[in-house]
């Protein structure tokens, strides 16, 4: 079972939408430093940093993402999330953006680099989505879930990395759905439950 607080889930997406699209509308089109653009200081140096590998750009964590720092993601998550809500002054809730929901499985990766060269590194070598996207995190059991939004320019990125990914922890959500056989959603707020797929189907007019 997912619970899933619906109102959180739809208002952080509406904001990572938007600042989204406000940083996108900077002019920044390479994949891997666009939406990376929260990038705060650990340990004196800046948690992003870049390097060109052939014909991409290598996303370079200063600090060991994973084994070192376990609770890394999470207090990322939540300092990126306040740093979006700081950085809008207004949100338009009747506005409609193209692009998809991913999920991350984020404790679940390998490092062999390859989802990382097919999105040019807008998936990390980590197989993490860049940090402006995550907005909405549960549990599948034990393991943490990122929902992220990916804006429509990078989809067909994140298609070539999802296909190549060798332990399926990038997902459309509906293929996900599919994988885990997860067929339901608890609301945390309403204690109601409801096809997982139906609702993000009726939050997209689908």
């Amino acid at each position: 079972m997912i619970e899933v607080d619906n109102e959180v889930f739809q208002n952080n997406l509406l904001l990572t939408q938007s600042y989204c699209e406000l940083q996108l509308k900077k002019g920044d089109n390479n994949p891997a430093t666009a939406l990376r653009t929260f990038n705060p200081i650990y340990n004196e140096d800046k948690l992003f940093s870049y390097k060109k590998i052939g014909f991409y750009t290598s996303v370079q964590w200063s600090i060991d993402s994973l084994w070192r720092n376990p609770h890394l993601y999470d207090e990322l998550f939540e300092k990126q999330l306040a740093y979006k809500n700081a950085s809008i002054v207004l949100v338009d809730n009747n506005k409609k953006f193209d692009g998809r929901i991913m999920v991350a499985e984020i404790d679940v990766t390998v490092w062999d680099g390859a989802s990382e060269a097919e999105a040019e590194g807008f998936i990390d070598v980590n197989d993490c989505p860049p940090i402006d996207t995550w907005f909405y995190k549960t549990l599948d059991d034990s393991q943490r879930i990122f929902f992220v939004w990916i804006p429509q320019q990078f989809v067909e990125l994140v298609d070539e990395a999802i296909a190549v990914n060798c332990v399926d922890c990038i997902s459309w959500y509906e293929d996900w759905l599919l994988r885990k056989k997860t067929s339901t959603i608890k609301f945390k707020k309403a204690g109601s439950k409801t096809s997982f797929l139906k609702y993000f189907n009726k939050l997209f007019g689908k």
